[in-house]
C-alpha cells in the first residue's frame, strides 16, 4: 500500500515506471498493471460457457457476481497513476510479480525516495 503526498509547489506526474521494488539480492520488480493483475487472478476462466456447463445456474451467477466484485475492488483500491496536484495525495495498492519467500529485506523506490521494509510471516 502506497501513499504519495505532493508537498512541492507544482503538480507532479506519477508513472508506473517511477515506482519499483528491489529485493535483498538487488533484483528489480516493476509495477504490474491493474489489467494484468485482473487477468492473472482469473486466468483459465475466460471460457465462461464451459464453466457454466459444469455448475448449476445459481453457482454460475454467484461466480459471475464475485468476479465483477473482484474487478471493482481491484480498480477501486489500486494506486492511481497520473497527475498529483499541489498539497494532494494518492493512496492505493501496488502489485508486483511474486517475490521469492527468502527475501526479507526489501526496498520500494519512488523517484528519489527509498523506503526499506522487512517482510514478515
Amino acid at each position: 500500500y502506497l501513499t504519495v503526498i505532493n508537498n512541492s509547489n507544482k503538480p507532479i506526474t506519477i508513472k508506473p515506471s517511477d515506482i519499483y521494488l528491489i529485493d535483498q539480492n538487488g533484483k528489480q520488480y516493476d509495477v504490474v498493471p491493474i489489467e494484468e493483475v485482473y487477468h492473472l487472478l482469473f486466468a483459465g476462466q475466460e471460457n465462461m460457457q464451459m464453466i457454466y456447463e459444469q455448475k448449476d445456474e445459481t453457482e454460475y451467477k454467484n461466480m459471475i457476481l464475485e468476479r465483477q466484485e473482484s474487478r471493482k475492488n481491484i480498480m477501486s483500491y489500486s494506486f492511481s497513476f497520473g497527475k498529483l496536484l499541489v498539497g494532494a495525495k494518492k493512496t492505493g495498492y501496488l502489485f508486483f510479480n511474486h517475490l521469492p519467500s527468502d527475501n526479507k529485506l526489501c526496498k520500494i523506490a519512488f523517484k528519489n525516495h527509498i523506503v526499506k521494509f522487512m517482510r514478515t510471516k
